[in-house]
């Protein structure tokens, strides 16, 4: 069966949002290791493996990420969700400056 030629004529967009807040009632290093593990997981690994398939499908995606302003302010307490924001729009701004330095 061979693919349909229309389906990689358009652009794919990814949307991907995904949360998990583990509170930290007793200050940034009370949060176990295991759930900051799979906080950034959930946040930061799978966003990125989600993007990086959707472009080696067609290199013109469009990803859409949503969130919070976690990546640009500071909420005592929520320590693991607010790194792994920061995380993610890390990599997004690197790979939004990439592809439009290759235009």
């Amino acid at each position: 069966m061979s693919a349909d030629p229309l389906l990689f004529s358009y652009p794919i967009t990814e949307s991907h949002s995904a949360g998990g807040h583990v509170p930290v009632p007793d200050g940034p290093w009370s949060a176990p290791v295991a759930a900051v593990t799979q906080t950034v997981n959930l946040v930061v690994v799978s966003a990125y493996a989600a993007a990086q398939a959707a472009v080696k499908l067609n290199p013109s995606v469009v990803f859409l990420y949503t969130g919070n302003a976690l990546n640009d302010i500071h909420i005592p307490g929520f320590t693991i969700l607010g790194m792994s924001k920061r995380a993610s729009a890390y990599w997004l701004e690197d790979a939004a400056e990439a592809h439009s330095s290759a235009k």
